[in-house]
């Protein structure tokens, strides 16, 4: 094999693995906002869980009722 032709070799080499670099670069941001965009549906999911279920507990025999029921009869 020439001197040339391993030089160009290597450099084509190089040019590949920065390639490689680059697009697990690209893979790695957006696996992250993919799990950051999971982890903020995740908490948005469990607080409107929490909120309805709190509405629930005010609304259904809880304090509010009462009370309510307590001025109108």
């Amino acid at each position: 094999m020439s001197p040339e032709f391993a030089a160009e070799a290597r450099e084509y080499i190089a040019r590949l693995s920065e390639g490689g670099d680059l697009w697990q670069r690209a893979h790695d941001r957006q696996r992250q906002e993919y799990e950051r965009l999971e982890a903020e549906i995740r908490r948005a999911t469990e607080e409107q869980a929490y909120w309805r279920a709190e509405y629930e507990r005010l609304t259904r025999g809880g304090p509010i009722r009462r009370m309510l029921r307590a001025l109108f009869t």
